[in-house]
């Protein structure tokens, strides 16, 4: 058997070295004012009316630290999840710059999402 010191350096800090380094890391990237200029982000949905939404709530607290210190969201959201609602909104349509998007979205969803004041960029499209 081992002393609970033992068990410590030789079992569970080789488990969680990753996770204390990337919070080491993550606490000193966000020590900076300037943490983000643009921030890229994804979700589990999307609604123009609630916003991005995801499930799991230890990224999306991670997730809301960054949209508090960025200047410019920009959200990547595959056509398919446009429409789905997750369990939980974690940024609001009014705080993104910018929605890209694939284009198998449909005209009216577009055009539903531009109406609420969203700028919508969708690749693959031409423009003209």
């Amino acid at each position: 058997g081992a002393t609970p010191l033992q068990a410590l350096y030789k079992v569970i800090v080789p488990l969680i070295k990753e996770g204390i380094f990337a919070g080491a890391l993550l606490a000193f990237t966000m020590s900076f004012d300037d943490f983000v200029i643009s921030y890229f982000v994804s979700g589990n949905g999307f609604s123009a009316d609630a916003g991005l939404s995801g499930n799991n709530f230890f990224e999306l607290e991670l997730k809301r630290i960054c949209v508090e210190r960025s200047k410019n969201i920009v959200a990547l959201v595959d056509s398919t999840k446009i429409g789905d609602d997750s369990a939980t909104v974690f940024i609001k349509p009014n705080q993104i710059d910018y929605l890209i998007t694939d284009n198998r979205i449909s005209e009216d969803t577009a055009e539903y999402i531009r109406s609420r004041k969203i700028n919508l960029l969708i690749a693959g499209e031409d423009r003209k």
